[in-house]
């Protein structure tokens, strides 16, 4: 019997605002499912030389030189998302193979997707800085998802291909309320942050409701006063709280039905 040809996807998923970027595998149902999915979690550089021709021009006002795809440090984490549903063994063992090269590999399948019905209509948008995202707002998403609170968050919600800017806006409108991780990081971005905070604040206007919850990260009423008075008159939480406490304040908030 011949060799058997089987296709799959990479992708190369980069964050240049953290300077990240992660992978991640779609393998097609079939007999040798499972054993491809080993494969890749032992092959990450099948991806990751994908970006080895990508660059992209910094734009901000500080001028910065081009940054280039392969500067990126790629942060470990391989998805593999799989169209049969593997065992609890088989899982296991692509974990276990992506463990053995130093790599977090989380394996997705068709139950997977079905629970995750929930996460097409969230509750929270979660607007971040990107350099915060490994620190602050990962840890974040997942507490609220412990909490079976469906959130928006650039990891889970945005689809390879997409428009970036359509993706956001759409999930800035489905969601009812947005939370705001305001850091030094935050308020210094005029980019894509500063699009997400004006489109966050145009929805209370429209809307009538106060849909706005802040979370504050080692920063001054004084610099968020000057990043917007609006904004430094909410009440918010502080991040020394601890994030459980925050999500579990966040899940009660976003469950309630914003008021004027």
């Amino acid at each position: 019997m011949g060799d058997v040809a089987i296709e799959f996807i990479a992708k190369v998923h980069m964050d240049f605002e953290a300077s990240t970027k992660f992978i991640s595998f779609f393998v097609p149902a079939g007999p040798m499912c499972a054993k491809l999915c080993i494969y890749l979690a032992l092959n990450p550089n099948l991806a990751i030389s994908l970006d080895s021709g990508v660059g992209i021009t910094g734009s901000d006002k500080a001028g910065e030189p081009m940054a280039h795809a392969r500067e990126l440090r790629f942060s470990g984490r391989v998805f593999v998302y799989a169209d049969q549903e593997l065992s609890e063994e088989e899982t296991n063992l692509v974990m276990e193979a992506g463990k053995s090269m130093g790599l977090d590999v989380r394996v997705r399948g068709p139950l997977y997707a079905a629970k995750q019905i929930d996460v097409e209509n969230p509750l929270a948008f979660i607007s971040h800085d990107g350099r915060d995202k490994e620190s602050i707002a990962r840890p974040l998403a997942h507490e609220l998802l412990k909490l079976r609170c469906p959130v928006w968050f650039d990891e889970y919600s945005l689809v390879v291909g997409a428009s970036l800017r359509e993706s956001i806006e759409d999930g800035i409108k489905r969601c009812k309320r947005c939370v705001l991780i305001v850091s030094k990081n935050f308020l210094g971005n005029r980019g894509w942050t500063k699009v997400e905070f004006n489109g966050v604040f145009t929805k209370e206007i429209v809307e009538k409701n106060a849909s706005i919850l802040p979370v504050w990260h080692e920063v001054s009423r004084a610099k968020v006063f000057d990043y917007s008075p609006s904004l430094a008159d909410r009440y918010a939480l502080d991040w020394s709280l601890g994030v459980a406490k925050i999500a579990k304040k966040l899940n009660d908030a976003v469950r309630r039905v914003p008021v004027a």
